[in-house]
């Protein structure tokens, strides 16, 4: 029986502490150093995050590995003792120094099944012996192949590229967290569920989405010539892709059609596929499913595998999400990629430009967002952030501790003339001697809006409301090219 709570590595007891973060190779990390017994073991451990879609913590990783295996698949050993023990010794030293020992040989088998499930390219044989013995680059030949496409679960293709680890290091030093920290996580999208069913703004936008849906500006566009299908940007809440994929099956025509689903994390894929799955989207439909694993503020053509493709497309951003993003980088990033005359739908909390029913609505927002659901999403980008600070304290504590504030006009938008910010603050001002932000969300004046957009290419179409909340609206937009 493989035994995994001796001493063998001379690591103790879990002592509380907050979880490890391993940087990308841009990181903090210096990975010159030669680790003991495994070849550039740190870059090895790094891409293992990467292509698993656990660079959040060691401890989601550690989750991932022991999964869902009970005590026959684990030497006889429990898997709540193992996960304990694989974390210990993780923190204690293997971040740096190589996985020795009994206890070692459990992480490196693990480790490489986990890769097999995830859809590395090499056997099963040969990962274990590049992983050992082999250089960095051997391995990552055996993990990532020649394609740029992962096979998840499923059995489904999802597109990918390799994107580079968030930096926490420039992230605390510039005082802001690069917020796809919210969704590198195995359990944001069961939070987001539980956002999403407490949250108005979710109803809103099915509501504004619906009104489009119906309307004689998608109807026409969809008997463009050569009609490929949508693309949206942004996973989690299915239900507005659940939508969209029902309203592509109702079009006129015999053509297969296309839609792709866009998100830097495979997890928020992963769960919106699910979905997608048991609504049976795909079943009798000429509506194909593509996941894309990519971060949508930096896509190019090169790397996009609908752009090339002829025929137009409608794009979609959902769920206010434009919001969290910065929104030059995301239009400048779809221009790329779409082709003259697609259209952009893009989902808004608007806001206005003055007086009393805005200073209303902003004293609204921050009641709504001081919520505890909200805080339990910054959970994730604040252990990172504690992490790298090497505070004393419980992320549990410091939850409590952040601040919800404001900031109007945005200084954290790049749409100038009446953008309102609602942002959240780490709480560790006197540690930092700065603020720290976790996150952002963003109100926008339709008009400075619309404008803001026509000077980068995109022509307002139309605007589309919630009937419950006119304030929460879909614009739509016509790519110049």
């Amino acid at each position: 029986m493989m035994s995994v709570t001796g001493s063998d590595d001379g690591s103790g007891p879990v002592d509380g502490s907050a979880d490890d973060h391993v940087e990308g190779s841009d990181g903090h990390e210096d990975r010159t150093e030669e680790s003991k017994g495994i070849p550039e073991w740190k870059d090895k451990l790094a891409l293992l995050q990467e292509f698993t879609n656990t660079t959040a913590t060691l401890r989601i990783l550690i989750d991932a590995l022991v999964g869902e295996r009970d005590s026959s698949q684990l030497g006889g050993e429990q898997p709540d003792v193992v996960k304990k023990y694989l974390h210990t010794s993780v923190r204690k030293g293997w971040v740096t120094n190589a996985p020795s020992g009994e206890r070692g040989q459990m992480f490196l088998t693990l480790a490489v099944e986990l890769l097999m499930e995830k859809g590395a390219s090499g056997d099963q044989e040969a990962l274990r012996t590049a992983l050992e013995k082999g250089t960095f680059d051997e391995f990552k030949r055996l993990v990532t192949g020649e394609s740029d496409r992962i096979r998840d679960g499923h059995g489904f293709i999802i597109f990918g590229v390799r994107i580079p680890l968030p930096d926490i290091v420039k992230d605390v030093n510039t005082g802001m967290l690069d917020q796809r920290r919210l969704y590198l996580s195995y359990d944001a999208p069961e939070i987001w569920d539980k956002i999403a069913r407490a949250y108005d703004q979710f109803n809103y936008c099915r509501e504004a989405l619906n009104q489009f849906l119906k309307s004689r500006v998608w109807k026409d566009f969809c008997q463009s010539e050569g009609f490929a299908g949508a693309v949206a940007f942004g996973a989690g809440s299915a239900s507005k892709d659940v939508m969209i994929c029902e309203a592509l099956r109702e079009v006129k025509g015999n053509s297969p059609l296309s839609y792709t689903l866009v998100d830097c994390s495979y997890y928020m894929l992963d769960h919106t596929f699910e979905v997608l799955e048991e609504n049976s989207v795909q079943e009798q439909s000429r509506v194909e499913l593509q996941l894309y694993h990519q971060d949508f503020t930096q896509m190019s053509k090169d790397d996009f595998p609908v752009s090339a493709s002829p025929g137009p497309r409608a794009w979609f951003i959902t769920g206010g999400t434009i919001g969290n993003v910065d929104e030059s980088k995301f239009l400048a990033s779809v221009a790329r990629v779409c082709q003259a005359g697609d259209l952009l739908m893009i989902s808004m909390d608007t806001i206005a430009a003055e007086g009393e029913a805005r200073k209303q609505h902003c004293r609204e927002l921050l009641e709504r967002y001081n919520r505890p659901s909200i805080r339990n999403l910054l959970k994730l980008p604040l252990r990172a952030v504690w992490e790298h600070i090497g505070d004393d304290g419980s992320v549990a504590d410091a939850v409590h501790r952040i601040d919800v504030k404001s900031s109007d006009p945005s200084q954290y938008s790049a749409v100038p003339n009446g953008s309102f910010s609602v942002y959240f603050t780490a709480g560790l001002e006197s540690r930092l001697k700065r603020e720290m932000v976790l996150a952002v969300s963003t109100r926008y004046v339709e008009g400075s809006f619309k404008e803001f957009a026509e000077e980068r290419g995109f022509e307002y179409v139309e605007t589309y409301s919630a009937r419950q909340d006119r304030n929460f609206k879909i614009l739509v937009f016509r790519y110049r090219g």
